[in-house]
C-alpha cells in the first residue's frame, strides 16, 4: 500500500466505521442482488471464453468492457456487503480505499463501454467498415486505460471518503480540495461527455437504420403491388379511403409506443427475425439469379447488422436509465459541494446494481447463439428454457 499522509477524510481514529440500523437492513437486502449479478456475469464471461463462434467484435466488447467491468463492480459490492454485514461495520481505512477503487474502476469502465459499444455499431452500419482485431482492442484498452485512471487517482491524492449511507467508499465529489476538485472535473468532462458521445453516435446510426429500413419496406412493397393487382379502381375509389386515412395515422402512432416499450421489456424479436432473414434468403437463392442472390446476401448482411443494433442499443439503453439517478446525484455533489440525501444515496446505488443484473438477463435472453452456447455449458439449467431447445 502507497504511503497516504496526505489523507482528507479517512482517519484511523474514526474506525471502525459502525453502521447504522438501517444502513446494515440494506446492506443484507443488497447481497442478493449484487450476488446474482456477480455469479450470473462470471457463468457469461466463462461460456464467451468457451465459445469461439461467440468472438465478434460487438460480443467482445459488451462482454470483456461492459460484462467484464459490471463483473468487477458486483463482485467487489458482494464481498464487501458481506463483510460489512457480519462486523456491523467498515473494519479500516484499507477496507475502504480498497474497495472504493475496485467499484470506481468498474463502474467508469462500465460507462466508457458502451461508447464503445456505439463506435462499434457505426463504423458497422454507418461506415460499412467493421472494426477489426486492432480496432477492437484499442478501444478495448481506452476502456480500461480511464477506468483505471479513475479508479487509482483518488487512492494517491487520499480524496476517497464514505458515503452517506456507509454500505460503500468512494471519491469525495463534493470536496472543494483543490486535487479532489480537478478529478471531480476531469469524471465529469470523462463520464459526462462519454454519454453524450454515446448518445449522439447512437443517434447518428439509428437514423441510418431506419432510412435503410425504409428503403427496403419500399422496395417490398412495390415488388408485392407488381405482384397482386387483383382489385379495381372502383375498389380503390370513393371515401373509405379518406375515412381510413386518420385510423392508418392513429394505428402507426399506437404501433410506434407499443414496439418502443415492447422493445424495453422483452427486446426486438431478434431471434425470429434473423429465422426470417434466413427462410427469405434460403428461398431467393433457390429461385434467382447469381446478381439476384448477391444481392440477397448483401440484404441478409444488412437485415443481421440491423439486429446486432437493435441489441446492442437495448442494453445500452437499459444501462444509462439505470445510471441516470446515479449521474444525477454526482453531478449534484460536484456543484452543490455537499452529499446528496440518504434516500438519494440508497436509490441510486440501487439501481446501477440492479441494472448490472437486468443487461446480463438481456443479453443471455436476447441472443440466441449465446443462450445455446449457456444452455449447452450448464445443461442442469435446461429446465429454466422457454419452448425447449431451438435449432441455431
Amino acid at each position: 500500500m502507497p504511503s497516504l499522509s496526505n489523507e482528507l477524510f479517512l482517519r484511523n481514529e474514526d474506525f471502525p466505521l459502525w453502521l447504522s440500523g438501517s444502513s446494515w437492513v440494506l446492506t443484507l437486502l443488497s447481497i442478493p442482488i449484487a450476488l446474482s449479478g456477480f455469479v450470473l456475469d462470471a457463468s457469461l464471461l466463462y461460456v464467451f471464453a468457451r465459445t469461439r463462434s461467440l468472438w465478434s467484435g460487438c460480443n467482445i466488447l459488451i462482454m470483456l468492457g461492459l460484462i467484464s467491468s459490471q463483473f468487477l463492480f458486483g463482485g467487489t459490492a458482494a464481498a464487501y456487503y458481506i463483510f460489512n454485514a457480519v462486523h456491523h461495520a467498515f473494519v479500516s481505512p484499507t477496507e475502504c480505499r480498497i474497495e472504493a477503487v475496485l467499484v470506481l474502476c468498474g463502474g467508469s469502465a462500465s460507462v466508457i463501454a458502451t461508447t464503445a459499444i456505439a463506435i462499434e455499431r457505426y463504423y458497422s452500419i454507418v461506415k460499412q467498415d467493421p472494426l477489426r482485431g486492432r480496432g477492437t482492442a484499442g478501444l478495448l484498452c481506452t476502456v480500461w486505460s480511464i477506468g483505471l485512471f479513475i479508479g487509482l487517482f483518488p487512492l494517491f491524492s487520499g480524496t476517497i471518503a464514505p458515503r452517506p449511507t456507509r454500505m460503500t467508499c468512494t471519491a469525495a465529489w463534493y470536496s472543494r480540495e483543490p486535487m479532489s476538485m480537478v478529478y471531480s472535473l476531469f469524471c465529469l468532462c470523462a463520464l459526462g461527455g462519454s454519454m453524450a458521445l454515446t448518445a449522439m453516435v447512437y443517434w447518428k446510426t439509428f437514423q441510418v437504420v431506419r432510412a435503410a429500413s425504409r428503403s427496403l419496406q419500399q422496395v417490398m412493397k412495390s415488388k408485392v403491388t407488381m405482384a397482386t393487382k387483383v382489385q379495381t379502381v372502383a375498389d380503390l375509389e370513393g371515401p373509405a379511403i379518406e375515412g381510413t386515412e386518420d385510423n392508418r395515422r392513429f394505428k402507426r402512432w399506437s404501433a410506434m409506443v407499443f414496439h418502443a416499450g415492447r422493445f424495453l421489456l422483452v427486446g426486438g424479436g431478434g431471434d425470429s427475425e434473423i429465422e426470417r432473414v434466413e427462410k427469405e434468403t434460403v428461398g431467393s437463392k433457390n429461385s434467382a439469379k447469381h446478381k439476384q442472390q448477391a444481392a440477397d446476401r448483401a440484404a441478409r448482411k444488412d437485415a443481421l447488422e440491423r439486429i446486432v443494433f437493435q441489441r446492442s442499443l437495448r442494453i445500452v439503453t437499459i444501462f444509462m436509465l439505470c445510471w441516470a439517478c446515479h449521474s444525477f446525484m454526482f453531478i449534484y455533489e460536484i456543484t452543490s459541494g455537499k452529499n446528496v440525501p440518504y434516500t438519494l444515496d440508497v436509490l441510486a446505488h440501487s439501481l446501477v446494481m440492479c441494472g448490472g443484473v437486468i443487461n446480463s438477463m438481456v443479453l443471455l435472453t436476447d441472443n440466441r447463439q449465446l443462450k445455446n452456447a449457456y444452455f449447452e455449458q450448464y445443461p442442469f439449467l435446461k429446465f429454466l428454457r422457454r419452448g425447449g431447445k431451438r435449432a441455431s
